[in-house]
């Protein structure tokens, strides 16, 4: 490379890194009264951020979004309505639930305010990798705040309302029957 193609190199460099370097701003907007899977679509509209709700969230939402930084308004937002996002790469998953699961140790974490049973299972089968079973259940919605127990106990303390149901734990699966 010769020194009359610094300045250009350099300028590339600059264009590529500069996005990164700076948060993404978001323009002042206000809602009052709307569904909260639309709030999110128009904040990734105007953000050209992809925002993706899943089956938990529903129900309407009034709030302003004063011109700020784009992940602390969602943050300030979703926190305001019980809701979660996960960050994966350029993707903002939002959930009722929040989980985490710790595979060597084999504890979750799960976090949720009324959300029905049957999303919460779905939600622990899927980060524990392991098939979990069940009845018919009943439509109860249940908050929970479990940090760093067995898949099992997390099982037990989500199901707990539900009297006449019983957890039979196999090496492969779980199964919650009635």
């Amino acid at each position: 490379m010769t020194i009359k193609h610094l300045p250009f190199v350099a300028l590339l460099a600059f264009l590529v890194i500069s996005p990164s370097l700076y948060a993404q701003r978001l323009k002042s907007m206000e809602f009052r009264n709307q569904p909260i899977t639309d709030i999110l679509m128009a904040l990734a509209a105007a953000t050209g951020t992809s925002i993706i709700p899943d089956e938990t969230v529903s129900g309407n939402a009034s709030f302003y979004f004063s011109e700020s930084d784009f992940e602390e308004a969602l943050s300030l937002f979703l926190s305001t309505y019980r809701l979660h996002y996960v960050r994966e790469g350029g993707v903002f998953r939002v959930s009722r639930i929040a989980i985490d699961f710790d595979k060597g140790a084999n504890l979750v974490s799960l976090s949720a305010e009324d959300t029905d049973v049957e999303s919460l299972l779905r939600a622990l089968s899927k980060a524990i990798s392991q098939t979990i079973l069940y009845d018919q259940l009943p439509k109860v919605s249940v908050s929970v705040a479990i940090d760093r127990l067995p898949p099992e106990k997390a099982i037990d303390i989500i199901t707990r309302r539900l009297a006449e149901f019983t957890l039979d734990q196999n090496d492969s699966f779980y199964y919650v029957k009635r």
